[in-house]
């Protein structure tokens, strides 16, 4: 079907205890569905995924943008 997205989420799984488990898997291991996470207590979002993979490198850009220019 065109203009069907899948939504998924990438996770870090945690302990009993809510500390993140060392990270092994690959990233289509670490996507799960939004519902998949709800449902389930040991799923956490991989902030530190989203930062680096998505904010992180777009402001280097823009700072490399603006670094060229002067």
């Amino acid at each position: 079907m065109q203009g069907e997205t899948v939504p998924y989420i990438i996770c870090v799984e945690k302990d009993s205890e809510g500390h993140v488990t060392a990270n092994q898997k690959g990233l289509a291991e670490r996507a799960h569905h939004p519902e998949e996470i709800n449902a389930a207590s040991n799923l956490a979002v991989d902030a530190e995924y989203y930062l680096t993979q998505q904010v992180h490198l777009r402001y280097t850009r823009l700072w490399l943008l603006f670094a060229a220019k002067a």
